[in-house]
């Protein structure tokens, strides 16, 4: 019986202590910016789910500490200083960090780039079309304010075709332009917004250095994290209506994946490019890419569900290729 006693004892105390990391784990979800990974995070070579574990154990730790100071038979307003004085610390020292890293990202603007003058180009059109079943969207049933605007559960579709030709993919010179002098990105945003719990659009691309706006149109909090292996990963809060964010992407990537951690079905993908021949396929799965020095090329499309599918053209010059990537069957 002693024994039991005492081991039931030794239970209740590590539960004890374990009560304020456990709430913080239920409901961290509404907290996503203790778990985003800051730029000097990825310049040591750590992502996200690799920093995920030591915020979790630094908040275990303080609050076991929290705990202790709790049950203390008499604690002194001198401890309670102390604490009140590391919390103030930690939070105004985390929001000045905030803003010199926003500063940081914002400053970052690529010029145009130094190489061989492209003497002749030509124009690559082409269409992106889906062969055989079309995979089925994935249901959704909404609520804190996002059913509002929607009639029922929410179909979100894994790929939008029509007449067998697929809206939002990505396109892009994948190989062939190394080399060549580069104008500067454009100094106009793209621009994501929120609208009706979902990513509007949901594929974008973007030049490296480009600002891209996130906009929250919703009267509903949502939060912006980035998934990326070659860029930094980060998460933003936006629980204001209208509230904008910007950010820029330093490296190449296809794709840099957007989410919200508060809505787990809104996603939207960013194609980063280096050069400006990139596109997002229309409704009816056609795409321009013009001014592409001429030779031979490599361009390749990628989707969410279909993957890539790549395929080498001649570009001709002062003419125009076709080319037509099929998705759904065999690569």
């Amino acid at each position: 019986n002693a024994d039991k006693a005492f081991g039931a004892k030794r239970r209740s105390k590590h539960n004890h202590y374990l009560t304020y990391p456990i709430l913080f784990i239920m409901i961290s979800n509404h907290f996503p910016s203790t778990y985003g990974a800051t730029g000097e995070a990825v310049a040591l070579g750590f992502t996200s789910v690799q920093w995920n574990w030591i915020v979790l154990a630094v908040l275990m730790g303080a609050s076991a500490v929290v705990k202790w100071w709790m049950n203390a038979r008499d604690p002194s307003a001198g401890v309670m200083l102390a604490v009140l004085g590391v919390c103030v610390a930690l939070s105004v020292g985390g929001t000045v960090y905030g803003s010199m890293q926003k500063e940081r990202e914002l400053s970052f603007a690529p010029v145009a780039t130094a190489g061989k003058p492209i003497e002749q180009s030509g124009h690559l059109v082409g269409v992106v079309r889906w062969s055989g079943d079309v995979p089925s969207p994935k249901e959704v049933t909404l609520a804190g304010g996002c059913e509002l605007g929607h009639e029922g559960q929410l179909l979100v579709p894994a790929a939008i075709v029509a007449d067998g030709k697929l809206a939002e993919a990505f396109v892009h010179i994948a190989a062939g332009v190394e080399g060549y002098a580069l104008p500067a990105p454009p100094n106009t945003d793209v621009v994501i917004e929120q609208q009706g719990c979902l990513y509007v659009p949901r594929v974008a691309t973007a030049r490296v250095g480009q600002p891209v706006t996130f906009v929250n149109g919703d009267a509903v909090f949502h939060n912006v994290r980035a998934v990326a292996s070659a860029n930094e990963t980060w998460s933003v809060n936006q629980p204001a209506q209208h509230q904008r964010d910007t950010k820029v992407f330093r490296m190449p990537e296809v794709m840099v994946q957007t989410r919200c951690d508060l809505h787990p079905w809104m996603v939207a993908n960013i194609g980063v490019v280096a050069h400006p021949w990139s596109a997002v396929t229309s409704g009816d799965g056609r795409f321009v890419l013009e001014g592409v020095p001429a030779g031979e090329v490599v361009v390749e499309a990628w989707h969410e569900v279909g993957g890539k599918r790549s395929q080498k053209v001649t570009v001709p010059a002062g003419g125009e290729v076709s080319v037509e990537l099929v998705f759904g069957g065999a690569p």
